[in-house]
């Protein structure tokens, strides 16, 4: 007969070991490709939660187009979300090519642009962790920054020429889409 040797004790542990190592391995992947991939919007998506906080401006939706309409030189929208799906349109409609909308997005999330974006002014994005202009965007605009640093919306609506931006290290600006700026026959422009 042949002596049978059995470590019982030792077996399960290291069997439950590997299925933890197994187990985290597995959620460490998903959430790395939850980072890299993360789902465009909706075809419709729009901008959610926008409060008007400073300056004079109305928000109105009709179908898969918003329509932001200011009327004072400078406004502030706080926003919740601010995706713009494949098939939506935001129209920024400004007094004039100097107006400036500053857009704070309050997002846990990066904001998502695969749709269209429209201002005869200026429009400025902040969003910590970062803004995606996909493949499909088309952003026509008198001038637009968007960034991942913050500015003082009292700053911002003083008028001041120089704009402070600072923090905000954790998101990314990405361009895969067609941004389009206007600028006058007067204005000299550098390329950095």
């Amino acid at each position: 007969m042949i002596p049978k040797i059995t470590q019982p004790s030792h077996r399960k542990s290291c069997e439950s070991q590997f299925k933890a190592a197994k187990l985290l391995a597995a959620l460490a992947i998903a959430g790395l490709a939850g980072q890299a991939l993360a789902a465009p919007p909706a075809a419709n998506a729009l901008p959610t939660g926008g409060k008007v906080v400073a300056g004079t401006a109305a928000i109105s939706q009709a179908g898969n187009t918003m329509n932001i309409n200011q009327s004072s030189q400078r406004a502030v929208i706080n926003w919740n979300s601010f995706d713009v799906g494949s098939q939506a349109t935001v129209n920024f409609n400004q007094p004039n090519s100097s107006a400036s909308t500053l857009n704070y997005v309050n997002s846990a999330s990066k904001s998502m642009i695969n749709g269209a974006v429209n201002a005869n002014g200026q429009v400025i994005f902040v969003n910590n962790n970062g803004v995606v202009f996909g493949k499909g965007a088309e952003v026509n605009v008198g001038g637009m920054v968007a960034t991942t640093m913050n500015i003082s919306a009292t700053e911002f609506m003083s008028g001041k020429d120089t704009q402070v931006y600072e923090g905000g290290t954790t998101g990314k600006i990405i361009n895969k889409g067609h941004i389009n700026g206007n600028v006058d026959s007067n204005t000299k422009c550098n390329t950095v």
